[in-house]
């Protein structure tokens, strides 16, 4: 499992900037935190 960066973005940037960290850390995604919770659990033991 990898980790995943939450990010608000109205003009791009913040999107811009965690997309460019996920890309360094590698096995990671970005989710918007206006998007639609995530069906599974967020967190928390494997």
């Amino acid at each position: 499992m990898g980790s995943t960066i939450y990010y608000f973005s109205a003009t791009g940037n913040s999107l811009s900037i965690a997309l460019q960290i996920a890309k360094e850390i590698g096995k990671c995604t970005t989710q918007s935190m206006t998007a639609a919770p995530p069906d599974e659990p967020v967190g928390g033991l494997d």
